[in-house]
């Protein structure tokens, strides 16, 4: 904790490192915050609890021609997820609620105007599902976008 209070620390970030869900961060710090012209030393920040987040895009239901419902989607992705990904082991869990994104990047058939996804977020201490189920999807949902996303790249772009 800072003299006035926060809880933040003026790091010169260097290089960073992940590893099983655990980001660590390289660099330097003053030696003495009350004398600037002590120097800096090296310093590393251990960052713990990172979170894997994922989005599912449902797939139409060929019966009725709309997307199947969320409940169905998570019903789903529950198996694929369980215990494949996650343990079945009490705290070990995925959250997931209904999102609206929209969608720019290449893979075709992706509708690029605003749809409804299911963002799923889980310890990143777990490893991510299987890239083939990932990419082709299962019964009831097309695709899950950011399967293979790094812990790393996720605390840099989110924090």
């Amino acid at each position: 904790t800072n003299a006035d209070g926060s809880t933040s620390l003026r790091m010169f970030w260097l290089d960073a490192y992940e590893k099983r869900g655990t980001v660590y961060l390289f660099g330097k710090v003053r030696a003495d915050k009350s004398n600037p012209s002590a120097g800096f030393v090296s310093c590393c920040l251990v960052v713990k609890n990172n979170m894997r987040s994922m989005f599912v895009l449902p797939r139409v239901d060929p019966d009725t021609g709309e997307p199947f419902g969320m409940m169905d989607v998570h019903r789903e992705l529950k198996s694929v997820l369980q215990p494949s990904c996650i343990p079945l082991r009490a705290g070990a869990s995925f959250a997931a609620k209904k999102v609206k994104r929209r969608y720019a990047f290449e893979c075709e058939g992706v509708p690029r105007e605003e749809a409804e996804y299911l963002k799923v977020k889980y310890p990143a201490s777990f490893p991510s599902p299987d890239g083939q189920v990932s990419r082709d999807g299962g019964k009831t949902f097309r695709r899950i976008f950011g399967y293979n996303t790094s812990t790393l790249e996720n605390f840099i772009v989110k924090r």
